[in-house]
């Protein structure tokens, strides 16, 4: 066997091996009954299905809100970046409203697209999404405090199982831990957690004016966590105070430190100093919305209103920026309005998965057998390409987390279409080169070398088109371009290289001297 041979084999077989096994993932999700997913652990689940081909709302069922953001009313100054803000401040709802894997993104200069899979109930999403941001300053209560309470709440819980003869290991004091600074929780403790800070018993041990909340999920090395803080009910200022706060480098004691530089407005800046200077040793709390967002401690009394906010460990420029982005948002004047809402229910997204899925059988199925009969062995091979074709597509949309949406599914009808057409390509020009008087061998490699420009130009002029379509195409249009940009370059990839490795082998053969095409 030649060399360059048994290499294409084994890129051809690594590329279906790959292929199989990221497609199990897909499948393995989408199989699983209702009974299966409620046994299986959560982190078990949400691997399985981070893995598995992501469907769009069209074939999910959910909803579509496009935003405006009302600049009208703002000054230069204050209109700039409104929309990220605007954008931040929703993120953080839908966070709260438990949307899985929600799409929030700027559509265009002062607009905004929304899409949340699985929600049905439309009006509550759009109340959580319009309301108005709520940035608040709060002091954070002291962390012995917090522990003497957990600690009684777990003995008052020991005594409670006693007298009632139960046993349970589900111990406040276990499920929280503690790194030097925050509080915080894994992620298979959350709900736990969530429900015993939220019970009577425990709101009972609160003293007057203290509450519990929730930082924003993090994650560090693969590991996600939440801080849970324990707070003063009311703000010692609201999010109005912020005139502005910019991203940077360079701290008081580190030249590459990562900052947020806050500016209070003319008015907030007594009371800002008069609550610095009070609490100077104790930490100040960003509350977006009821969640935690920056916990910083107070240094020193800050008189000017001019503050620094210190991010540590391995806080990025990025991380600072998103800081910025969202402090900023508490103050944003510029009100949002629904100009577009499409919403698809769970039924007609299952009809849509159902036809969908059935002209994609169908069409391969006539495919399949108009290539059988017509080119008979070099059909079959042509065929094997073809499914595949589909299952390295699908492979790869689910590896880069694409969305497969309704006209992706029609893309990927185009592109057993074009993946045919390419066979058909090299076919006849094999035939032409065998009515010549050519070996087979000859012939193949001739119709190969001389179908490849052509097949090529065919999918590069195809591929800027979606290219194009991508670039300035928005939702269903985009998904439609990524299935169609991947589909075109893994139907050139089984035509040119897969079938032309199976011929070689077959042509290996010194026995063979013709095959039926």
């Amino acid at each position: 066997m030649r060399t360059g041979l048994r290499w294409r084999i084994i890129i051809v077989a690594v590329v279906i091996i790959l292929a199989l096994i990221q497609l199990y993932y897909t499948f393995a999700y989408y199989s699983l009954s209702e009974e299966r997913k409620i046994t299986m652990s959560p982190n078990e689940l949400s691997n399985m299905k981070s893995k598995a081909l992501k469907l769009g709302l069209d074939l999910q069922g959910g909803m579509n809100i496009i935003l405006e953001v009302d600049k009208s009313k703002l000054t230069p100054e204050e209109s700039r970046g409104s929309v990220e803000r605007a954008i931040e401040i929703i993120r953080n709802r839908i966070d709260q409203f438990g949307v899985s894997e929600p799409q929030v993104e700027k559509l265009g200069s002062d607009r905004i697209s929304i899409k949340l899979p699985g929600v049905v109930d439309r009006q509550r999403a759009k109340e959580l999404i319009g309301k108005t941001a709520q940035l608040e300053f709060r002091i954070l209560g002291d962390y012995t405090q917090f522990q003497e309470i957990i600690s009684k709440y777990d003995e008052k819980m020991m005594e409670t199982e006693e007298e009632n003869e139960i046993i349970s290991v589900d111990r406040l004091s276990i499920m929280i831990d503690y790194n030097g600074f925050n509080l915080f929780v894994y992620p298979e403790n959350y709900s736990a957690v969530e429900g015993i800070v939220n019970s009577d018993e425990f709101i009972a041990l609160l003293p007057p004016g203290l509450t519990v909340l929730w930082g924003r999920e993090k994650e560090k090395e693969g590991i996600k966590t939440k801080d849970i803080y324990y707070i003063e009910d009311e703000a010692v200022l609201k999010g109005n105070a912020i005139l502005d706060a910019r991203a940077g480098t360079g701290t008081q004691n580190n030249p590459m430190g990562v900052k947020v530089d806050l500016v209070m407005t003319r008015q907030a800046r007594g009371k800002w100093a008069s609550i610095t200077g009070s609490n100077v040793g104790k930490r100040i709390a960003f509350v977006l919305d009821g969640k935690v967002i920056s916990a910083p401690v107070v240094n020193e009394r800050i008189p000017s209103g001019n503050t620094q906010i210190t991010l540590g460990g391995s806080s990025t420029i990025n991380d600072a920026k998103d800081l910025s982005i969202i402090l900023k948002a508490g103050a944003l004047p510029a009100p949002v309005k629904i100009v577009e809402e499409r919403s698809v229910g769970p039924s007609l997204g299952s009809d849509s998965i159902e036809n969908g899925i059935r002209s994609i059988i169908l069409g391969m199925i006539l495919i399949l057998i108009f290539m059988g009969i017509y080119y008979s062995i070099s059909g079959m091979i042509a065929n094997f390409a073809l499914v595949l074709n589909l299952i390295i597509l699908l492979a790869i949309l689910s590896l880069f987390k694409a969305t497969l949406t309704l006209p992706g599914i029609a893309g990927i009808v185009l592109i057993i279409g074009t993946a045919v057409d390419a066979n058909v390509l090299i076919f006849e020009r094999i035939r032409e080169e065998m009515s010549y008087g050519k070996t087979i061998r000859t012939a193949i490699s001739s119709g190969y070398s001389k179908a490849f420009t052509t097949i090529l130009d065919a999918n590069v002029t195809t591929f800027i088109i979606a290219i194009i379509l991508y670039w300035f195409g928005t939702g269903p249009i985009k998904g439609f371009a990524i299935t169609l940009g991947i589909g075109l370059v893994v139907s050139f990839f089984t035509a040119i290289v897969v079938t032309r490795v199976i011929f070689d082998i077959i042509t290996l053969n010194k026995d063979v001297k013709k095959i039926r095409i």
